[in-house]
């Protein structure tokens, strides 16, 4: 053996503690848990108020599997007490929070002002989907209503604004339109996403952009709302600024790619 020095690192975290949002509540879990537990760390998960039975299970057939006790620790509770609770609590020593940007400047606040523990944010946010004017239009068609429409549109990286070269702008558009009809979306999360969905799309009409399709409640029951299309967008419209994650598709004249 030569004479390299090795170095390991001994300072294991005591407690980490992972919040996450309640539009993935199962397809979250594996990466919260696998990476501590590679490393002989104890977890205490927090789940979304809105589903919390999914990482409740989970843990029920982990314990049958044979985890041993301590080792997975879920709590469930709204975020302004339980959640809270976790991010100001002076033995947690590590957090990650996935979920809205406001809720994250919240969790960071809470950190900081108790022990300055640590903090990974996995945040939502606007993502724009750029349609160039040498694009398969039929398959930027297809790709940008997955990029927006999956998951009921309830997702962080949600392709929720769509900017199309003006030479393309008006193919793009028609064929838009044309599949919405055949677009079949599950219900929202609950009533207050489907409240914020339906304000931001009463924004976008308030704001003189053209509704193209869409833009109203489906049916009676549930939390359905018709897939929306809309044009002429102003960038800097609340419909196209504000950070959310809705079920609508704005489509924008693109003069210059930058």
């Amino acid at each position: 053996m030569d004479h390299t020095m090795y170095k390991f690192c001994t300072n294991q975290l005591v407690l980490p503690v992972k919040l996450f949002l309640g539009t993935f509540p199962f397809s979250c879990l594996p990466g919260k848990l696998v990476q501590h537990w590679h490393v002989g760390t104890r977890l205490c998960l927090k789940t979304a108020e809105q589903t919390p039975l999914t990482g409740l299970y989970v843990a029920k057939l982990f314990h049958e599997a044979g985890l041993p006790p301590g080792v997975l620790n879920v709590v469930s509770g709204y975020g302004p007490t339980a959640g809270a609770a976790l991010a100001s609590h002076m033995d947690v020593d590590k957090l990650a929070f996935t979920g809205s940007t406001d809720t994250g400047k919240i969790v960071l606040k809470l950190a900081a002002r108790s022990n300055l523990k640590p903090v990974t944010l996995e945040l939502g946010g606007k993502s724009p989907f750029i349609i160039c004017e040498d694009d398969n239009i039929n398959k930027a068609v297809e790709m940008a209503h997955f990029a927006l429409f999956f998951n009921q549109g309830q997702c962080c990286c949600a392709g929720s604004c769509t900017f199309v070269h003006e030479s393309v702008y008006d193919e793009f558009l028609e064929k838009a339109k044309s599949v919405i009809p055949s677009r079949k979306l599950s219900n929202k999360i609950d009533s207050e996403q489907f409240e914020k969905v339906l304000r931001y799309i009463r924004s976008g009409i308030d704001s003189n952009a053209t509704l193209e399709c869409g833009g109203e409640r489906l049916g009676s029951k549930g939390f359905f709302i018709r897939p929306t299309v809309f044009s002429n967008v102003e960038v800097n419209d609340l419909t196209a600024s504000i950070d959310i994650s809705m079920l609508q598709e704005r489509l924008t004249n693109m003069i210059n790619l930058g």
